[in-house]
């Protein structure tokens, strides 16, 4: 058997014909459907990249308004930690308890109130007669 090229028919009979043209009307709706299909995911797609494009956005905003206020806050804690040091460098000037209760009883030993009250004052006027 030989192969023969293919040829488009010659005549074509009228009940062909409306099998031809049923099929490429059928085709045609079913590759309008899929135009319409496309075009909508192609509309989705695009909803879809805009909507990340606004979320990202929105997450970058978001990032350098917590990434100042962290700065903020280590400003805020350095402040901190530079008062707390000055605090401590000053509290060493302070005096014990040690040394209060020493100072104490040097007062009590002495007792300067008693001091003053036991002397009589001497006057001046006393002395000469």
């Amino acid at each position: 058997m030989e192969s023969q090229p293919f040829q488009m028919p010659q005549k074509v009979s009228p009940e062909g014909s409306g099998n031809v043209l049923g099929a490429i009307a059928k085709l045609n709706r079913r590759l309008s459907l899929i135009e319409d299909r496309i075009g909508d995911v192609r509309d989705q797609v695009d909803l879809i990249e805009t909507n990340l494009v606004d979320k990202h956005k929105s997450a970058i905003s978001g990032l350098v308004e917590l990434n100042n206020k962290i700065k903020d806050f280590n400003s805020k804690i350095t402040d901190l930690n530079n008062d707390n040091l000055r605090l401590t460098s000053q509290i060493s000037n302070f005096a014990t308890k040690q040394d209060v209760q020493v100072l104490e009883r040097y007062i009590n030993f002495w007792n300067p109130l008693d001091i003053s009250k036991s002397r009589k004052p001497v006057l001046d006027d006393e002395e000469e007669i």
